[in-house]
């Protein structure tokens, strides 16, 4: 609901839809239309590789000081981040070695995203790239995307 109705405005208003707000768009306006996903039950292990000082960076995800979220301010994490340095060859070889909280079962990624080439892996793009966040601007990002089969562990992710 808006309390301050603007006329440029549609979101959650009386007599106005989200059809009516694509009709109203001017050829000039250049419009992103984006999509936005809420994932509920699952778990994320996260590798990251090169720097100087990974140490570091372990040690301030798991003392933050803000609170933590996925995406939206909205959606806290469920679990400590339990960040850790680990000696691997690659990303997978990583991602094994992830601690899962106590309250979920061994379980076993479903797929992995990389930034780099990936064996087996399908090229996709995401518009989640930081521009400009005064504006809320997003540039596109390539990633590459495989189903993670031969990862160690039991259960699905």
């Amino acid at each position: 609901y808006e309390q301050d109705f603007v006329d440029g405005s549609y979101g959650f208003r009386p007599r106005r839809s989200a059809d009516d707000a694509l009709a109203a768009l001017r050829p000039s306006d250049n419009p992103v239309i984006t999509r936005r996903d809420y994932r509920t039950d699952c778990a994320f292990g996260v590798a990251v590789w090169g720097g100087d000082a990974p140490e570091g960076l372990a040690a301030a995800l798991n003392a933050p000081v803000f609170t933590p979220y996925m995406g939206r301010k909205s959606c806290p994490l469920s679990a400590p981040m339990a960040a850790k340095v680990v000696a691997a060859e690659g990303a997978e070889q990583a991602l094994v070695q992830v601690t899962l909280p106590p309250f979920l079962p061994a379980l076993t990624p479903l797929r992995v995203i990389l930034d780099a080439p990936l064996e087996g892996a399908v090229e996709e793009m995401f518009w989640d790239e930081p521009l400009d966040r005064e504006v809320w601007h997003f540039g596109q990002r390539r990633a590459f995307v495989r189903g993670a089969g031969g990862f160690g562990g039991e259960g699905t992710a």
